[in-house]
């Protein structure tokens, strides 16, 4: 009976060391899902920064778009606003003419007008044209500061070592 009880009693052992084996392994694997895990959350937090990345440069470039075309418009109506304005100048130098033999107050006054008009108008322009650019150059540099935080986000991300981090 004594070899039986041995046979069992080494049996035994042997059903303890697998049970024990089998914890390691179920502790094992409960860490590697753990790890899967925190890789896909990981995963899709970088692939919605991606994403947002592409929107913001999308819009940035749509604006670069909006602002050209606002540019040109500008500079248009800036063309039309310099030939009015040259066309007035020979109409002003006529009336100057017929002014000259009325009185000298009335064609001071009215080319002073005139002046304040024109100052005014071509100061909007300045100002419009000033805001623009400070917008455009606000704009490239966030763009900048987004493209470097994602750059810089990724690099912190891919210096990482996830294992010696969890294990």
């Amino acid at each position: 009976m004594s070899d039986i009880d041995q046979h069992i009693s080494g049996v035994k052992t042997d059903v303890a060391l697998i049970k024990k084996d089998i914890k390691q392994i179920e502790k094992f694997f409960s860490k590697y899902e753990y790890i899967i895990e925190k890789s896909a959350e990981r995963d899709k937090r970088i692939a919605v920064q991606h994403e947002i990345l592409n929107g913001v440069a999308d819009k940035i470039e749509n604006l670069d778009i909006k602002i050209e075309s606002v540019k040109f418009e500008t500079a248009k109506d800036l063309a039309v606003v310099h030939d009015r304005l040259e066309v007035y100048r020979a109409s002003s130098r006529e009336d100057h003419q017929r002014l000259s033999d009325n009185n000298a107050a009335d064609r001071k006054g009215r080319n002073q007008e005139i002046m304040e008009a024109l100052a005014k108008l071509n100061g909007n322009l300045d100002k419009r044209i000033s805001e623009i650019e400070l917008k455009t150059n606000s704009l490239l540099q966030w763009k900048w500061y987004v493209m470097g935080m994602g750059a810089f986000l990724i690099f912190i991300i891919s210096q990482v070592d996830i294992p010696s981090l969890i294990g």
